[in-house]
């Protein structure tokens, strides 16, 4: 009579094995390996016996080991085609024993449908994940199908309800049917309010001034939108712009907060910023450079038409100590050496300012920071001509 050995080898979806056998005979041909007379499949539906045993590589009438075993779990399993893969054994080794590879079929989606999806095109989302037919159903595909519907959705300012997954068998085909993704969609959220904590230096009003996300008016002109990717760009670039034009180089948001109302679809955006210490002009100097004189590179920092300084100067081409700092004038003009360099065949020339704080020495002087242009000339480029 046959003797079923429980969990021979048993290997989970993610590849793990283990061997719990009854010494092996004399017919093993290396440690662990057991003389196998058949290989046998079950659990199929859709894919043929033959096409999941040649997958395999395992084969009738050899000797196999557990790291065989793994092998070919690791083949079926990368196919994409199974959920679950199962090696098991049944029978005695050294009579007569059979291998059975046990498969959980993976649903073939034939095609991808969208239900409810108004606000965003199907075919961008389908373009974007290339979403292909005919293909083995992929959790991670229908999760990052999921999470761009949210995405795309959220940047319109649009509250998601629910997105719901749906298998719709297709006739005649077995284990094959249609994933179609249906999409409630909310309410588009309109910004009732901006509110800032931890600003001194500035009001509430003076920095929703400087955002691009508005709240909503009175008026169709201002409805409110809320735009993920433009509330994002506020928050990395136009605030600390805001700040760093005027002397605020430290400054940091250090959280945001949207809080919504359900019913109204009304939102309320909290923001909690740092603004950390306002700098004045300290020492401005120039280092490294031989191409252009000093005084020549020293006019794009000076000559700005807002001036880093932040005021305009007494007098063209002076530059003052002690008022407030401008970081985006400051850049501003280093894009402009860089510039200069790179139209004198200088192309690999780098310049890089470079921002030394330094604090009050008392309780009546404000901190500064002193400026340096470290620039690395390098070599200049030259094209020869061919004759």
């Amino acid at each position: 009579m046959k003797r079923k050995f429980a969990a021979w080898v048993t290997l989970t979806a993610i590849g793990v094995a283990y061997i719990n056998a009854a010494p092996l005979s004399a017919q093993q041909s290396a440690p662990g390996a057991v003389r196998v007379d058949t290989v046998m499949v079950r659990g199929n539906q859709r894919i043929p016996e033959a096409t999941i045993r040649g997958g395999s590589g395992l084969q009738p009438r050899t000797n196999i080991s557990a790291a065989d075993v793994q092998q070919a779990i690791r083949r079926l399993m990368g196919t994409g085609n199974y959920s679950t893969v199962q090696v098991l054994g049944e029978g005695e080794p050294g009579r007569r024993f059979a291998l059975i590879i046990d498969v959980e079929e993976r649903p073939l989606i034939a095609s991808f449908g969208f239900r409810g999806l108004e606000r965003v095109n199907p075919k961008t989302v389908r373009d974007t994940l290339k979403l292909e037919d005919n293909r083995p159903l992929d959790p991670d595909v229908v999760l990052r199908t999921e999470s761009m519907i949210r995405d795309l959705l959220a940047r319109q300012g649009v509250q998601v309800q629910s997105v719901d997954t749906v298998l719709t068998p297709v006739a005649g085909r077995t284990g094959t049917y249609q994933l179609t993704f249906a999409v409630r969609e909310g309410n588009r959220l309109a910004i009732a309010d901006v509110e800032f904590r931890g600003n001194q230096a500035f009001p509430d009003a003076a920095l929703r001034g400087a955002m691009n996300t508005k709240r909503e008016g009175f008026l169709w002109l201002r409805p409110g939108r809320f735009d993920r990717e433009t509330f994002r760009t506020d928050l990395q670039k136009r605030l600390p712009d805001f700040y760093a034009e005027r002397g605020y180089i430290d400054f940091a948001v250090l959280s945001d907060t949207l809080i919504i109302d359900p019913e109204s679809g009304k939102a309320r955006l909290q923001v909690t910023v740092a603004e950390g210490p306002q700098y004045r002009l300290g020492e401005f100097n120039i280092e490294g450079n031989s191409r252009f004189a000093t005084d020549q590179l020293a006019r794009y920092f000076t000559s700005e038409s807002r001036t880093v300084l932040g005021l305009p100067f007494g007098r063209a081409g002076e530059r003052e100590q002690g008022e407030v700092f401008d970081r985006v004038a400051l850049t501003s003009a280093t894009q402009q050496v860089q510039q200069l360099y790179r139209n004198e065949g200088y192309l690999y020339a780098q310049v890089e300012p470079v921002l030394k704080r330094v604090p009050p020495a008392g309780p009546r002087e404000q901190a500064r920071v002193d400026v340096t242009w470290a620039i690395s000339e390098r070599q200049p480029f030259y094209i020869r001509n061919v004759a």
